[in-house]
């Protein structure tokens, strides 16, 4: 699990005062929220028992604090504050195909299951000799760096203070190697398998989030991994995680709006996310904001996968059904799902893109 950008400041909120007693409440009364501040107004120092600053992000003005609700109400009215808002809690994709144990499952002999991806989405019809001009950042479990089959080359990964002491360049879940495989394997006739973007050329970022459990984070957490995918140079990212928001658009918050408005517009970035594999129409974010690019899943006949999530925000479907890719330990694995869907379609902007190299992210979406 990420830890977050921390300012130097020591953080104090003026005009909020709370008892003794509030002070000795457990952890388990409080919740951790994000605190927006006014874009006109400087970051105000915070220090109090009853708030606990977890970290910040300046370019997005929140703070992320854990507090009780009484001391939420208050800090709302503080001068300066925009708005307080509970975080959100994000979750791996649940996907078709895998086994608890991910080397269990890996096969080394060639599939049975024809992998149509490639020639679905024709990205052999499009050259890639200059796809190299744009980068793509994995926010995901890890990349396994020794499959014979990965390229390596221009392979890099995050491993400051966000990354909590897990390596970005192991997997022992095996969901970002698949999807990684998706993105860019290396041709092998053996499997008869290879990436969207099969060539050494592929420039990747990996951003671990997850542990090999695959478990939660928390949506600031989530921007922050996107935001290191920013600093890293990266121009598109692809991403398995969400969170039930419900039948309506009421589950959004605004701070992630907010935040991924301005990776689209001011960092000319694009973020493509897995619409979700719940088989309905609920709104699952990230994927649901108006400014990410929310990808379903289909299979060889582009028919809807029944798990497929289906709603008004879902912008393009692509394969994800029983798609071969790479698994930890040079094997490879079926797996389908809407995580599987996200990297043929990240790997086409990528692809489109480096073809029109000063065209918006924008544009391009």
């Amino acid at each position: 699990m990420l830890r977050y950008r921390c300012s130097v400041l020591l953080f104090i909120v003026h005009r909020v005062q709370f008892g003794t007693s509030s002070t000795v409440r457990s952890d388990r009364e409080r919740t951790q929220y994000i605190i927006r501040y006014k874009d006109s107004a400087p970051l105000l120092p915070l220090s109090n028992g009853d708030v606990r600053i977890r970290g910040s992000n300046a370019k997005n003005r929140f703070l992320v604090a854990s507090m009780t609700s009484e001391a939420a109400a208050l800090v709302s009215d503080s001068t300066g504050v925009e708005r307080v808002e509970e975080d959100a809690k994000y979750y791996m994709r649940e996907w078709e195909g895998r086994n608890s144990d991910p080397h269990s499952t890996a096969v080394f002999r060639k599939s049975t299951v024809s992998q149509y991806g490639i020639d679905m989405v024709k990205s052999g019809a499009v050259p890639s000799d200059h796809v190299a001009n744009k980068k793509i950042c994995l926010i995901d479990t890890g990349y396994d760096l020794q499959h014979p089959h990965l390229p390596a080359a221009k392979v890099t990964g995050y491993a400051g203070p966000l990354s909590d002491g897990i390596r970005w360049d192991e997997d022992a879940n095996g969901h970002g190697t698949h999807v990684a495989g998706i993105l860019g394997a290396l041709p092998n006739r053996k499997m008869g398998v290879a990436g969207v973007l099969p060539k050494r050329n592929l420039r990747l970022h990996v951003v671990r989030i997850f542990g090999n459990d695959g478990w939660y984070v928390w949506g600031s957490e989530l921007i922050d991994a996107v935001q290191e995918c920013a600093d890293a140079g990266a121009h598109v990212v692809n991403m398995s995680v969400g969170r039930n928001g419900g039948a309506d658009t009421t589950g959004a918050r605004t701070y992630e709006a907010e935040a991924y408005r301005r990776f689209l517009v001011e960092d000319d970035l694009l973020v493509v996310a897995a619409a979700g594999n719940s088989g309905d129409a609920d709104h699952w974010y990230p994927a649901s904001y108006d400014d990410v690019l929310s990808v379903a899943n289909v299979n060889d006949k582009k028919r809807r996968h029944h798990s497929s999530t289906f709603n008004a925000q879902v912008d393009v479907a692509a394969p994800g059904t029983e798609i071969l890719s790479t698994w930890p330990g040079g094997g490879y694995q079926s797996m389908t799902g809407t995580s599987m869907a996200t990297p043929h379609v990240a790997g086409v902007a990528a692809l489109v893109w480096s073809m029109y190299p000063y065209e918006s992210a924008k544009t391009i979406r």
